[in-house]
C-alpha cells in the first residue's frame, strides 16, 4: 500500500475541530480525494489530534457493573451533569484546555437505556471530536457467540449515523483495546469481524460512502511478536487480518493505526519519526495513551507533570507532517477505585468528593465531584494551545 502517498494526496485543511487551530467555520470536514479514501482522509486533515482519554467515572463507582453503574458508559443523557452544561461541563472545560478529541473505553448500546445523541451534539457544538469505542465487551459476546451482538451495533451505528448522516463530532470507531494484551484470547480475525460488522450496520442504513467512519484498534508498545519496532507487529497483524477476510480495502482506506506507550519522550520520539512508519509503509497513526504512572520512575505529581511535558514536546512537533496525525494523553481523572498506581495517571484529580448530586433519567443519584487541575493538566494546556497556535 502507497500510504505515504495517500497522506500526501490529502489536502489538509486547518479547523478548529480536533484542536487544531485555524479559520474554517466547517466542522470536522476535509475534502476527500475519494469517497473511498474520505474516512483517513477526515481524520488527516484534522491534525494535529490533540485528545484525552475519557472516562468520567464519579467517586462512588466501583467498576463492580451493578446498580446505576452497570456499565462504566458515562458519556449519554443519564450522565449529563458531568459532562455538560448544566453541571460540571467537563466537555467545555476540556475544548478551553485545548482538547480537540476524545476518546472513551466504554459506550453502552442504546437499547439498554443509555442514549449518546446529546452528548455527541454537545462535542460537536464545542469542536470536539469523538471516537466511538466498539469495546472489548461487545468483541468478547461476539466470539462467546451471542447472538444479540449484532442487534447491539446495529443500535450503536444508528446513534452515529443518525437520519443517514453522520453526526459531525464523529471521526473514528475504536475498535476494541489492546488485542494484542489478552494473552491470546482475542486475535486479530476477531477485530476485522468486528469490523465487518459495523459495516453490515452501516450497509443496512446506507451510509454513504464518502460520509463512513475510519476504523482504529490500538495495540500495546511492549508486545512486539518479532517485529523490533514497538506496535508495529500488532499493525501489521491486523493488516494481515483484514486481507485474509477480505477486507485489504477496508484496511487501505478506512484504517488508522493506533499504538499506547507511557514510555519516555526520548523513546517516543524516533520511534514516532522514523521506526514505526518506516516498519509501517508509513500508514497513518495516532497515539491513544501517552502518559505515566506515579510510582517507580515518577514520585510526585511535579515529576509526573514534567513526564507528560517532555512526551508532548517530543511527539507534537511530529503531527505538522508525515504519518503521525495526532495523541491523546491518559487520562482525564485519577480512577481512584482501580488503587495502588493505576489510580494517578489523571490529568484531574478529585478535590471535593460528592460535592453536588446527579441525577439519571432514571431518577437515581450519583456526585458530580470537584477536580483539581495536576501539573499534568498544566502541562497538557500548555502544550495543545501552543500547538494549535502553529508554536
Amino acid at each position: 500500500m502507497n500510504w505515504k502517498a495517500l497522506l500526501l494526496g490529502v489536502v489538509v485543511v486547518s479547523v478548529v475541530g480536533c484542536g487544531g487551530g485555524g479559520g474554517s467555520n466547517d466542522l470536522h470536514e476535509a475534502p476527500p480525494n475519494r469517497a473511498d479514501s474520505a474516512a483517513i482522509d477526515r481524520v488527516v486533515g484534522l491534525r494535529p489530534m490533540l485528545g484525552l482519554a475519557f472516562k468520567p467515572a464519579p467517586s462512588d463507582y466501583t467498576g463492580t457493573g451493578s446498580g446505576k453503574y452497570e456499565d462504566s458508559d458515562f458519556c449519554n443523557d443519564d450522565f449529563r451533569e458531568l459532562w455538560g452544561p448544566s453541571g460540571r461541563d467537563d466537555i467545555g472545560k476540556l475544548r478551553t484546555a485545548g482538547v480537540g478529541f476524545i476518546h472513551p473505553y466504554d459506550w453502552n448500546q442504546p437499547g439498554s437505556g443509555r442514549n449518546h445523541k446529546n452528548f455527541l451534539n454537545y462535542c460537536a457544538a464545542n469542536k470536539v471530536c469523538v471516537a466511538v469505542p466498539i469495546s472489548n465487551y461487545y468483541i468478547t459476546e461476539m466470539k462467546n457467540g451471542n447472538p444479540n451482538v449484532q442487534g447491539w451495533i446495529d443500535a450503536i451505528v444508528g446513534e452515529v449515523y443518525v437520519g443517514g448522516k453522520r453526526n459531525p463530532a464523529v471521526i473514528l470507531w475504536t475498535l476494541g483495546n489492546e488485542w494484542d494484551n489478552t494473552g491470546g484470547f482475542f486475535q486479530p480475525g476477531d477485530i476485522a469481524q468486528m469490523a465487518k460488522r459495523v459495516i453490515d450496520a452501516e450497509d443496512k442504513l446506507g451510509i454513504a460512502p464518502a460520509d463512513r467512519v475510519a476504523f482504529t484498534s490500538p495495540v500495546t508498545f511492549g508486545i512486539k511478536f518479532g517485529n523490533p519496532v514497538e506496535g508495529a507487529g500488532a499493525t501489521l497483524q491486523l493488516r494481515d487480518a483484514f486481507t485474509a477476510a477480505g477486507m485489504e480495502s477496508v484496511f487501505k482506506n478506512r484504517f488508522i493505526a493506533c499504538v499506547n506507550s507511557f514510555n519516555p519522550g526520548s523513546d517516543l520520539g524516533p520511534w514516532a519519526s522514523t521506526r514505526f512508519p518506516g516498519a509501517t509503509e508509513n500508514m497513518p497513526f495516532i497515539m491513544y495513551e501517552v502518559g505515566k504512572e506515579i510510582g517507580a520512575d515518577v514520585q510526585t505529581e511535579e515529576q509526573q507533570g514534567a513526564f507528560y511535558a517532555a512526551q508532548m514536546a517530543a511527539l507534537l512537533p511530529l503531527t505538522r507532517s508525515g504519518s503521525f496525525i495526532g495523541m491523546s494523553v491518559f487520562s482525564n481523572v485519577n480512577e481512584f477505585w482501580k488503587g495502588g498506581t493505576e489510580a494517578t495517571f489523571g490529568v484531574y484529580k478529585i478535590a471535593t468528593p460528592n460535592a453536588k448530586q446527579g441525577t439519571t433519567t432514571r431518577g437515581e443519584k450519583y456526585p458530580i465531584d470537584t477536580l483539581a487541575e495536576k501539573p499534568s493538566f498544566a502541562a497538557m494546556k500548555q502544550a495543545y494551545t501552543a500547538t494549535a497556535a502553529g508554536q
